[in-house]
């Protein structure tokens, strides 16, 4: 009996021993089964849906969950090209809201839900919506081509054969309202500018080869040229035809300017330093214009009859056989002054209010109508509504459509006009207004002024000079011009 009993205490002692080493090896196994399900979970994931198989306790509400609309994005995408299409949203990830930020409450998930669904409801909408605007857009340019293709027919059989009817018929002049199709718009703007100064056509060689030698001799008035690169500088800018060294277009205008330099002051031998007639800056607007359709040679024909035909123009650049005498400079500005107190008048016929606003502030016609004749409103609008815009002013032969046009960007403006400041109505007037300008602060507009800054496009130009048709009367403004000149 001793002796089973002194057995039992030595097998007893290993037990103890084992006993005692049992947490130690418990937390071992612990940490060995841990790892085991990690690599094992990596080996799922990387398997791309092996943990698929098993099978996994959701609660209803998890449920609901795995089934809401979530939104898909390029990390959304990768991370379940990672672990499988099978594979369902972790712990976490069913908990986070997907709607409002991480390090913000999540919110409840039936609201989650709803947003979200709202969300690709507007999302849907939209594409809806950009989808059906491209349409309208295609389908609006396809019946301008058709309607172009339809008007080409028209200009080719009968207004280019005998141009001068359209002057002259109702049913062409509206044709010709509507525009002149691009690919015709040099040919027509040539014969519409025409030539009643009889000037010879070798007039730019030989102009701008004159200007070429006084420049490499030193002759040319450097504030001329200094004056010709400015306002080329500030000639239609985004379409980058004129730029300095890079403009495909700017040694041809450059030229063209030096050539009419030239010609308005009639050297033909005749001293430099004695020369009065400075270059006028905004001819850069013109010949630009005139450049995009016509050659140089055509272009500076084109640019002086245009300018000795428009008493307005002809006027503002003093272009006259004694260009370089003061007495015509004086009865220049003289005339200046005639059309400035036309456009006032026909201005406080039809606006009296903003008439009388800018009056009591002391805003005069010549503070902005003059830049818009100067250059033929090509830095203000678009250009699209410059060329046809042109293509009309052409088409008349009187300043008709120019009073119209000055008429029409002031009522298109009105409704900022009423201000008390008299520097503000004058810069909402020449587009420099610091508050229409979403820019930095030296940013200063060049082109498209008011469409960029008011909106003003050619649909809306136009539906305006359209609606003058019930009220404007061309007789009415001859009867003022030869008032106001006479007198």
């Amino acid at each position: 009996m001793q002796q089973e009993d002194a057995q039992a205490k030595d097998e007893g002692t290993p037990d103890t021993e084992q006993g005692a080493a049992t947490p130690q090896k418990a937390a071992r196994e612990s940490q060995e089964r841990a790892s085991v399900g990690r690599k094992a979970d990596v080996e799922a994931t990387v398997d791309g849906g092996n943990a698929a198989n098993k099978e996994e306790i959701t609660t209803p509400e998890e449920a609901d969950a795995n089934k809401s609309p979530v939104l898909t994005d390029a990390a959304d995408k990768e991370r379940k090209h990672r672990r499988g299409s099978s594979h369902k949203p972790s712990a976490l990830e069913q908990h986070l809201s997907r709607t409002r930020m991480t390090n913000l409450p999540p919110k409840p998930k039936v609201e989650d839900t709803k947003h979200l669904h709202d969300f690709e409801e507007m999302m849907k909408l939209s594409k809806e919506m950009s989808l059906k605007k491209q349409q309208e857009e295609e389908e609006k340019k396809n019946k301008k081509d058709a309607s172009l293709q339809e008007r080409m027919k028209v200009w080719e059989s009968e207004i280019l054969p005998s141009w001068t009817r359209a002057r002259r018929e109702t049913r062409l002049r509206r044709l010709w309202w509507k525009g002149i199709p691009p690919n015709l718009r040099g040919r027509v703007w040539a014969l519409a500018c025409g030539n009643s100064q009889m000037l010879p056509r070798n007039l730019f060689n030989k102009s701008s080869a004159e200007a070429k030698e006084m420049r490499s001799a030193g002759t040319f008035p450097k504030e001329d040229l200094i004056a010709i690169e400015e306002d080329i500088g500030h000639t239609l800018p985004t379409l980058r035809l004129f730029q300095k060294e890079t403009g495909p277009l700017y040694d041809d205008l450059f030229d063209l300017l030096c050539a009419f330099t030239i010609v308005a002051n009639g050297t033909n031998g005749t001293r430099v330093d004695e020369l009065d007639y400075a270059y006028p800056v905004g001819v850069a607007s013109l010949a630009a214009m005139l450049l995009m359709n016509l050659s140089p040679s055509e272009s500076l024909i084109a640019l002086i009859n245009l300018i000795a035909d428009r008493p307005w123009l002809r006027a503002l650049y003093s272009l006259s056989a004694t260009a370089n005498t003061r007495q015509s400079l004086t009865l220049s500005r003289g005339s200046v002054d005639s059309f400035e107190r036309v456009f006032d008048t026909l201005l406080a016929d039809q606006m009296p209010k903003v008439y009388a606003n800018m009056q009591a502030r002391g805003v005069r016609p010549s503070a902005y109508v003059n830049d818009w004749i100067r250059t033929l409103f090509v830095p203000f609008l678009p250009f699209d509504a410059v060329a046809r815009l042109w293509d009309c002013i052409l088409l008349e032969e009187s300043d008709a459509l120019l009073f119209r046009t000055g008429i029409a960007l002031v009522s298109l403006l009105s409704a900022r006009l009423y201000v008390p400041e008299k520097d503000e109505l004058i810069s909402i007037l020449r587009g420099n207004n610091r508050a229409a300008i979403s820019a930095p602060e030296q940013f200063v507009p060049l082109d498209d002024i008011y469409g960029g800054q008011y909106g003003i496009t050619e649909n809306i130009l136009f539906r305006t000079l359209e609606e003058q048709d019930s009220w404007w009367k061309d007789s009415v403004l001859e009867r003022l011009l030869d008032r106001e000149i006479v007198s």
